[in-house]
């Protein structure tokens, strides 16, 4: 199945701190990002790595209906939009930070999020809230990440 996935800001412009941000691209076979992410990335400054990165390499953006399950979490306008996306289109994941997850994890146990992995470990890249309480973070490189089936 291929790897499809809605990214936020932050994964973005921490990559492009350390000259990373091409991971996202080659790491999924589809990236894109919504337009709200597009808008905060280019409301920093300048010389932000992250914005500098998508001025030369664009990626593709998307357009994102609102979604109200998501607007009634109160996060911030990209992070909505990449969830309302993911939610909105099966198969796509949302990439974001671990603090935004957690926050959603925290209020909404229903719902599972993504969080991309190195190479060569295996599981689905999908963590329940359980499995995140146990672990207090993400997996390691080389650790499997099992989940219970959906």
């Amino acid at each position: 199945m291929a790897e499809r996935w809605v990214a936020n800001a932050s994964p973005l412009i921490v990559l492009s701190k350390i000259n990373q941000q091409q991971l996202l691209e080659q790491l999924a076979d589809e990236l894109a990002l919504p337009e709200a992410v597009l808008v905060e990335i280019n409301a920093g400054p300048e010389e932000d790595a992250a914005r500098r990165y998508l001025a030369e390499s664009p990626l593709p953006v998307v357009s994102v209906m609102p979604e109200p399950l998501v607007a009634a979490w109160d996060l911030g306008a990209g992070e909505s939009a990449v969830l309302a996306h993911a939610l909105a289109h099966p198969g796509w994941k949302a990439v974001v930070d671990d603090g935004a997850a957690g926050s959603i994890d925290s209020r909404y146990r229903h719902i599972r999020h993504h969080t991309p992995r190195a190479s060569g470990e295996t599981g689905s890249g999908c963590r329940s809230d359980s499995e995140r309480a146990a672990g207090r973070g993400f997996p390691s490189a080389g650790r499997s990440n099992s989940h219970s089936p959906s």
